[in-house]
């Protein structure tokens, strides 16, 4: 409970009494001895001194009770007992001399270890040039090593080029041989035969016809050439000793010649089979050698990180050497300074006059006063802790390819805000990887599904980080800091040892990582315009693509020389801009998908433009242009457009099979490990669930894609909270995050809500300037108050009996209103305020309303006069506001970055808190109990505070946007905050922060 104020009942906060200084209470005493007030406050504040911290506090207030009619008095007229007490407090002096002494001999020896570690300082530099030597020889001999190994590869390579030359020779003349021998034997064997016995029907034409061609091949003369046809057109029967004697000779010219083809391929064959044996020794010794040029480059790396690492050391280590003398000079400072605070102590005596006692205080309360503002006291600062983030209703589709199934088939991955989102599927469980500061713009995940990397986008001239992580343990593994404004796109290489990513339209490089060590490989600008995408190749780490404005560029990933060489893809007179690509299995093919709706299909070999689609379905291109895509097993394409199309096309003609419509255009598609279905994302922050056989879309999440003004509980039910948002009011289930109703009024967007205390309805206030009345089951219209306001209903807050509203405008006024069964009538129209009414709360008797404005100004009104009761006034734009639960304060906050106490009996501020370092302060919840309350605004940062210490003691971090709203659950165990990114976070309350805030309200 806050503490009462004095004069007011125990329900009314106050700031405690202020005592009287030692000095102003002494006055009179002091006045009778001739010593000032200031005299005597310097010594009352050696009491305070921190070296005196060993008193107890009871010890202080005696010796500081007992000053005035001790030390003051002259010695001469000091009694006993006075002069006892003066003793006591030389004893205290005495001790702090004593302190200070030891302090300043700790500075002098300070100074003579600085003074001697000059000569190790030295030695240190000796011993770092000298590793730094090893270091850079040991790295000349490997890239001595790496640079012979590369030679080896080459000779390696050219023998390799001259033995399958050779083979190829030697292969392509026996098997010259081989085919005219299979094919002699066969028409022997057949056509000679058959001819020989006559063996046809009608006419021997085609057994002729086969022969003629090898007959010429024989080694016959010429007569028995002109001989042989005729002979053979006859029949066995009718042929003379003539003709026998004919088939005979060429019977025989058949038998040498395949006898003779025998003998030429036994000859040849050793050495048919020599050369085989060579190719796969070439073979054999250009793998060794590929090895050992991989091993040289791995071996390179690491020496010139050792160099790196010496070069730093030397640096160090000769800085160390070029500070010596200034850290002496520092010492000799702070121990100058010890000793003169020390010769300030001069020695002390009872019989010292009262003009000598005000002179040692003069010099003595100096050194105290030195030494003060050397080691400062006081507590230190609380440390905050951080909330833990419990769930998030949300899904930013507007980032391309930001949905992921993971290759678990469990997990889907998504970004929202800074934290990138692990959504178990089956288990129907959250886990998060917070570490981003700003938004993440891209997220990607590894062929195995171990490694994830994300990338964020940040403001003009700052770092955006890359960040990989180890999926199975939720933790960071290394955080890359290269890229300036934005990272735009990430892909893994197919082994997962590397990294490419892209930086932004500002930045626009792309860097090669080593994941293992988290550390750049090399880096080149993308493109002369800008790139949007890139893409390891399937099956090589040495190949990848990227793709941006009017190219599509194939680069080659040289490790020795550390290079990345691009291949400009040759396009023809095709103007593209391309934002994805995607790389068939094989990697012969890359299709680009453009702006202007057309999918680019790229042979990567030649690096030439192949076709394009659509093909055989609309006519036109797909409008908005294609912002996704992905391969399915059988080779075909699934596309996502700008206008909500998701197309199936065909891999080798580009032609549309099939297509269908979901709202919001398409930025991801999710393929299942068997491409039977995959999951869709929108802009409009849907996810569909699509089979892809027949592309029907099963809408199976959704949530706010704009803005969102307002969340808002029912009274004492925290299993269900309501939000508005520019578009729309929806209902959710706490527990399950599932959306359980949407109100939307076309064209209109809501400012504000709230659940009537009875829960039959919800009122919302919308830019029409009406009032509306929805019932919190169907949605259905309840009523609706026409023109309460010009340009909107700004802010409204609701009586606790249930029959009156009272609402804020955009103009500044505030009107109350009765509610009846059937009618909804003006009670009240107040009009002070000049400035947009941000927030209005109602005390739980009805009595009054307070309402907070951009003009600067808090109003108290009283409802049963309809009369201004009080006026808070601040140099501040006001944005929220909240009453304590036993209503003796305020709390306040607004564009000054402060949280205000008021005392709401007389409007005087109590407490002014540091709320915000960066931003506005937007919104404040307070617990049931008032023990606690909530903030958050521009600096996108939830924190909870402990509203009597007036301490910040945990701080969450999510939202990338400004927090537009955040609410305390009436049972105070968690807390929802809400963003202008359209994220809906929920954040777990300590128990013990959770147990003080349902305490009862004294």
């Amino acid at each position: 409970m806050a503490p009462a104020r004095k004069g007011q009942t125990q329900t009314k906060r106050a700031a405690p009494a202020v005592e009287e200084p030692p000095h102003k209470k002494a006055a009179t005493v002091l006045k009778k001895y001739g010593v000032t007030q200031a005299s005597f406050k310097q010594m009352a504040d050696v009491l305070e001194h921190p070296l005196t911290s060993h008193l107890p506090e009871d010890c202080k207030k005696m010796l500081l009770a007992m000053l005035p009619q001790s030390l003051c008095v002259p010695d001469d007229h000091r009694e006993d007992v006075q002069r006892l007490a003066v003793t006591m407090f030389g004893e205290v002096v005495a001790t702090v001399e004593a302190k200070l002494q030891e302090a300043l001999e700790a500075e002098k020896l300070k100074v003579q270890t600085i003074t001697n570690s000059k000569e190790q300082l030295v030695e240190e530099v000796t011993k770092a040039q000298a590793k730094l030597k090893e270091a850079q020889d040991h790295s000349e001999e490997k890239d001595a090593a790496l640079k012979s190994s590369s030679q080896a590869v080459v000779a390696a390579k050219g023998v390799l080029v001259k033995k399958e030359e050779e083979a190829l020779g030697v292969e392509t003349k026996m098997g010259g041989h081989e085919t005219l021998k299979a094919e002699l034997e066969a028409v022997f064997k057949g056509d000679f035969q058959n001819l020989k016995a006559g063996d046809w029907t009608e006419s021997p034409d085609s057994h002729l016809k086969a022969l003629e061609p090898c007959s010429a091949k024989l080694d016959l003369e010429e007569s028995l050439k002109t001989a042989m046809i005729p002979v053979l057109r006859k029949k066995p029967s009718e042929r003379a000793g003539f003709d026998t004697m004919v088939l005979e000779q060429l019977e025989k010219g058949f038998q040498e010649k395949l006898q003779s083809l025998d003998g030429i391929l036994q000859q040849g064959a050793p050495e048919r089979q020599a050369r085989k044996l060579a190719v796969d020794e070439a073979n054999a010794k250009l793998g060794e050698a590929e090895e050992k040029q991989k091993e040289c480059s791995s071996e390179l790396l690491a020496a010139k990180q050792t160099v790196k690492e010496a070069a730093a050391a030397l640096k160090e280590a000769e800085g160390a050497v070029a500070n010596f003398e200034v850290n002496v000079q520092a010492a000799k400072e702070i121990q100058e300074e010890k000793h003169q605070e020390l010769s300030d102590w001069s020695p002390w005596s009872k019989s010292r006059s009262r003009q000598e006692l005000i002179f040692f205080v003069d010099n003595t309360v100096k050194g105290f006063n030195d030494l003060k503002d050397g080691f400062p006291g006081g507590a230190n600062k609380m440390q905050e802790l951080e909330l833990e983030l419990q769930a998030v209703i949300g899904f930013k589709g507007t980032v391309q390819s930001s949905l992921i199934l993971h290759p678990d088939q469990e997990h889907l991955i998504f970004p929202l805000g800074c934290t990138v989102v692990l959504r178990n599927l089956i288990k129907r469980t959250q886990a998060f990887l917070q570490g981003h500061d700003n938004q993440v713009n891209c997220i990607t995940v590894s062929k195995s599904g171990k490694l994830l990397a994300s990338g964020q986008k940040t403001f003009m001239g700052f770092p955006a980080d890359v960040i990989i992580w180890d999926f199975e343990q939720r933790k960071e593994i290394h955080r890359l800091s290269l890229h300036k404004v934005a990272v735009t796109s990430l892909s893994f290489s197919c082994d997962e040892t590397y990294l490419a990513t892209l930086g932004g339209q500002d930045d626009n490089s792309l860097v090669i990582w080593e994941v293992e060590r988290g550390l750049a490989v090399c880096g080149t600008p993308a493109a002369t315009d800008t790139a949007h995408c890139v893409r390891f190749f399937n099956n090589t780490e040495f190949s990848l693509v990227t793709g941006g404005n009017y190219h599509v560029v194939i680069w080659q990933f040289d490790l020795a020389n550390k290079k990345l060489r691009p291949t400009q893809a040759n396009l023809g007179q095709m103007k593209r801009i391309t934002t994805n690509v995607l790389i068939d299995h094989e990697d012969k093919f890359v299709y680009c998908g453009t702006t202007t709706g057309d999918l680019l299909q790229v042979e990567l070999g030649h690096a030439l433009f192949k076709q394009y689609t659509p093909k055989g379905g609309p006519s036109k291109t797909f409008a908005l242009g294609i912002t996704t895509s992905a391969l399915l097993p059988d080779g075909d394409v699934v596309l996502g457009t700008g206008n909500g199309v998701l197309a199936r096309i065909s891999g080798d003609t580009l032609r549309v099979k099939q297509q269908c419509q979901v709202l919001g255009g398409v930025t991801s598609v999710a393929l299942t490990e068997d491409g039977t279905h995959f999951f869709c994302g929108t802009t409009l922050s849907n996810i569909y669930w699509v089979d892809t056989d027949t592309l029907t879309a099963e809408l199976r999440n959704t949530c706010h894609h704009e803005r969102i003004n307002q969340v808002a509980f029912p009274a004492d039910y925290s299993e269900v909270f309501a939000t508005c948002s520019v578009t729309d009011i929806r209902v959710w289930n706490a527990v399950t995050r599932q959306e359980l109703l949407r109100i939307q009024v076309p064209n209109m967007e809501c400012f504000c809500l709230d659940f009537m205390r009875d829960g039959k309805s919800i009122i919302s206030g919308w830019s029409d300037g009406k009032v509306r009345a929805f019932l919190p089951q169907s949605g259905k219209l309840l009523y609706a108050i026409n023109d309460a306001h010009q340009n909107g209903v700004t802010a409204l807050a609701l009586s606790s009996d249930c029959g009156r509203i009272v609402t804020g405008g955009m103009e500044g006024e505030v009107r109350v209103w009765n509610i009846g069964f059937q009618t909804q009538t003006m009670d009240a129209s107040l009009k002070e305020h000049r400035g947009r009414v941000w927030c209005i709360k109602i005390a739980k008797d009805d009595t009054q309303a307070v309402s907070a404005s951009a003009d600067g100004s808090c109003i108290i009104w009283d409802l049963h006069t309809k009369t201004r009761k009080l006026c808070l006034f601040e140099s501040t734009m006001f944005k929220s506001l909240v009453y304590h639960p036993d209503e003796s304060q305020l709390l306040t906050t607004g564009s000054d970055r402060k949280v205000a106490y008021w005392d709401t009996f007389d409007g005087q501020a109590i407490r002014v808190l540091e709320g915000s370092e960066e931003g506005e302060i937007t919104t404040l919840s307070v617990s049931k109990s008032g023990s606690h309350y909530v903030s958050g605004g521009e600096e996108r940062l939830v924190k909870l505070w402990d509203y009597d210490k007036g301490v910040s003691e945990y701080i969450g971090v999510g939202h990338s946007g400004t927090i537009t709203c955040a609410a305390i659950s009436p049972d105070a165990s968690f807390v929802v905050s809400t963003g202008s990114e359209g994220a809906i976070l929920i954040w777990t309350v300590p128990s013990e922060v959770s147990a003080k805030c349902n305490e009862p309200v004294e």
